[in-house]
């Protein structure tokens, strides 16, 4: 089995957050874990896709994990697939709550990788 270390950038200090990914990139972290949540789908309000495209402006190459925690799912994965997320995990259910007849895949259609 295949273990991958992915720290959320929650825990980081966002007026140094390039300099905090990079270290633990260079720390041994195989993959940046983005919570992304919008005070709808759980009740914390957090960062978005620009942030995403800072990091990859940055230099980040290690792939980005962005967790969607957000109502209308369906809507924000194509502006993480443009700002260059890698993997798109949606929270089961996330999609069909809004519109039943979407599925996990959108984001494979988009270049992402989905998971739930």
């Amino acid at each position: 089995m295949t273990y991958r270390i992915a720290p959320s950038i929650l825990s980081a200090n966002f007026a140094k957050l390039g300099e905090e990914v990079d270290f633990v990139l260079a720390s041994g972290a195989d993959i940046v874990h983005f919570d992304v949540m919008d005070n709808h789908y759980v009740p914390n309000l957090t960062i978005g896709p620009l942030v995403c495209e800072a990091l990859r402006k940055h230099g980040v190459t290690a792939p980005i994990d962005v967790h969607l925690m957000v109502k209308p799912v369906d809507r924000i994965i194509p502006e993480f697939c443009k700002s260059w997320g890698d993997l798109h995990h949606l929270p089961p259910g996330s999609l069909r709550a809004h519109r039943p007849h979407h599925r996990p895949d959108q984001g494979k259609r988009l270049q992402g990788r989905p998971g739930v």
